[in-house]
C-alpha cells in the first residue's frame, strides 16, 4: 500500500513538474480567438464605392507585398509583407489581419460616428427621439396636488408618492410641463419603456439627459438597454445627475453582438452607491432622448488590392491559423467568458456572498470600463466566505492562464490573506492592489470555472476585482505524462 501511495505521489509529481514547464513560457504572439471560416462566402465588393460598417464583418482582399491597401480613404491602412490573399475581420470595433493564414496584426479603424441633432423643445416629438412619452407630458394617475404617476409607456417598481419618485408638474421647462422627480440611491428601484423601434446589434447610441433640478446630493444613475425591464445586457452606464448638476448630459451606449426581439430602455440606481456625495439624491428630469448613431467615412472605396469579398454581420477568421505554442504563442479566449468585464452587471457569473458591482472610475488598479465588483465593511473587521464564479465550456483542452486586476486591503495595510483570483484548481493570492495572473490553469474536459473567492483565514475588509482575460497555450505536451493517465495513477 505503501508503495502505491509512493507511485501515485511521483506521478502527479511528475504531471506537476511537466506542467510548470510547460508553461513558464511567457507569450510571445497573442492571437485573437475567432470563429474560424474559410469559404464564408459573402459578396464581391465594388473598390471604387465601398463603405465600411460599424458592426461585425468579413472582407478579404488580394493585395501586392509592399503595396498599401486603404479602405475607405483611411478608415484603416495596410501594406502586405506578401502577394495575395489579405483578410480583415473586424469584430466589436477592432479590425484583425491575416495574410493568408497567418495572424499579423490588429488595427483600431479611424471613423466618427455622429447623432441626430435633439433641440430642446423639439425632444419629445422629434422622429429620431427612440423613446416615446420623452418629456413625461402624459401622466399616470393623479396622487395629489401635482403629482402623478408614470404615464404609458413607462412602468416603474417603485410606489409613487406625492413627496418621493412621481411625475410633476413644473414651470420654467425647456420641454412642456411635466418632469420626472427620480431620487434615492443604494437600490434597485427603476423605470423602463419597451421601445418600438429594432434595436440592432453592434451599434452605437447616444442617451441624452435635460436635467432642470436637482437637489440634497449626487450619485450614479445608470441607464441602458436590455431584453427585459431592469435587464440591462446589452450595455449601460452611468450619469452623475442630483445637486448643482442641472443641464444637458449625454452617454453612449454599444450593444453587443447578440440583440433579439423587445429591447427596453432602463433607468436604474445603483445597486450599491459608494460614490454617492450624501443622502437621497434627487434629480429632475425635463426629458430623455435615445438616437442611433451613423458611421460617418471621408471618402468610399478600396486602393491597393486587385478584388474583394464582404461579409455583413459575422467576423470570420481564417482557418488553420498558423500559431507556435512551443515558442510562447497563444490563444486570446477571453470572448468566452460572459461579460468578463462586469460591464452587463452581473450578467453571466454566479454571485455567493452578495458581491456588489461599482462604478468608481478611478480605482488604484488597472480597469477595463466603469464597472467592477466589490465587498466590503468597516476597517478592522474581517470579510467572511464568499465567490463569484463562472463556468466556461466549450474550449480546447489544454493549459490556460487568466489575468484579472483588483485588490484585497484590511485599513490602510496591503498585507491581507484569504484573498485569490482562481481558474480551476489553480489559484493566486491577491494580497494588494495590482493586475494578478493564475498560471498553469488546466482543462481536460472542455470546461474551466473562473473567478474570485475569500476562503479559509481572511484578513481583508475590502476586496474587489474587474478585467478578466484568458489565455490558450496550447495541448499539453506528448512528452508530458497525460491528464487520462492522471486519473488512472
Amino acid at each position: 500500500m505503501k508503495k502505491n501511495l509512493l507511485t501515485k505521489g511521483k506521478g502527479i509529481l511528475l504531471v506537476l513538474l511537466c506542467l510548470m514547464s510547460a508553461f513558464s513560457m511567457q507569450a510571445v504572439n497573442v492571437i485573437p480567438y475567432l470563429t474560424a471560416l474559410q469559404s464564408f462566402g459573402g459578396t464581391s465588393a465594388d473598390l471604387a464605392t465601398f463603405t465600411p460598417i460599424e458592426g461585425d464583418y468579413t472582407l478579404e482582399v488580394v493585395g501586392a507585398v509592399g503595396v498599401q491597401i486603404s479602405v475607405a480613404g483611411g478608415f484603416y491602412t495596410y501594406t502586405p509583407t506578401t502577394s495575395g490573399t489579405v483578410r480583415f475581420v473586424q469584430r466589436i470595433g477592432k479590425v484583425y489581419v491575416y495574410e493568408g493564414n497567418t495572424y499579423m496584426t490588429s488595427i483600431i479603424p479611424t471613423f466618427t460616428i455622429t447623432y441626430p441633432t435633439i433641440t430642446d423643445a423639439g425632444a419629445a416629438t422629434n422622429v429620431n427621439n427612440l423613446l416615446r412619452n420623452a418629456s413625461f407630458e402624459t401622466t399616470g394617475t393623479l396622487i395629489s396636488g401635482t403629482a402623478y404617476k408614470f404615464g404609458t409607456p413607462w412602468s416603474t417598481n417603485v410606489t409613487e408618492t406625492s413627496g418621493s419618485i412621481r411625475i410633476n408638474s413644473a414651470t420654467g421647462l425647456t420641454n412642456g410641463s411635466y418632469v420626472c422627480v427620480w431620487r434615492g440611491s443604494a437600490n434597485n428601484n427603476y423605470f423602463a419603456q419597451p421601445i418600438l423601434s429594432t434595436i440592432k446589434p453592434n451599434t452605437s447610441y447616444k442617451v441624452i439627459v435635460r436635467q432642470t433640478a436637482g437637489g440634497n446630493a449626487n450619485a450614479y444613475f445608470n441607464f441602458g438597454l436590455g431584453s427585459t425591464v431592469n435587464g440591462m445586457e446589452y450595455d449601460y452606464k452611468p450619469l452623475y445627475l442630483g445637486k448643482d448638476e442641472t443641464g444637458l448630459w449625454s452617454i453612449v451606449l454599444h450593444t453587443t453582438q447578440n440583440v433579439s426581439g423587445t429591447t427596453y430602455f432602463t433607468v436604474r440606481n445603483t445597486p450599491t452607491n459608494s460614490a454617492s456625495s450624501g443622502t437621497d439624491p434627487v434629480a429632475q428630469m425635463d426629458y430623455l432622448a435615445l438616437v442611433e448613431g451613423t458611421l460617418s467615412v471621408s471618402t468610399t472605396g478600396i486602393t491597393g488590392v486587385s478584388s474583394a469579398t464582404f461579409l455583413s454581420g459575422t467576423a470570420y477568421a481564417p482557418e488553420g491559423v498558423a500559431i507556435n505554442y512551443a515558442g510562447g504563442d497563444c490563444y486570446d479566449v477571453t470572448s468566452k467568458v460572459l461579460n468578463p468585464s462586469l460591464e452587463s452587471n452581473l450578467c453571466g457569473w454566479t454571485n455567493t456572498g452578495s458581491w456588489a458591482v461599482q462604478t468608481n472610475t478611478s480605482p488604484t488598479w488597472t480597469k477595463d470600463g466603469i464597472n467592477y465588483v466589490e465587498k466590503w465593511i468597516a476597517a478592522g473587521s474581517n470579510l467572511t466566505a464568499a465567490s463569484l464564479t463562472q463556468t466556461i465550456s466549450s474550449l480546447p483542452n489544454g493549459k490556460y492562464k487568466l489575468t484579472m486586476s483588483g485588490h484585497a486591503t484590511q485599513g490602510a495595510s496591503t498585507s491581507t490573506t484569504g484573498a485569490y483570483a482562481f481558474a480551476g484548481l489553480a489559484s493566486t493570492a491577491v494580497n494588494a492592489s495590482g493586475n494578478y495572473v493564475v498560471d498553469i490553469a488546466s482543462v481536460a474536459a472542455g470546461s474551466l470555472q473562473i473567478g474570485f473567492k475569500l476562503e479559509g483565514t481572511i484578513t481583508s475588509n475590502w476586496a474587489a476585482f474587474d478585467n478578466f482575460k484568458l489565455y490558450y497555450y496550447g495541448e499539453y505536451s506528448e512528452k508530458c505524462v497525460s491528464l487520462n493517465s492522471l486519473r488512472q495513477i
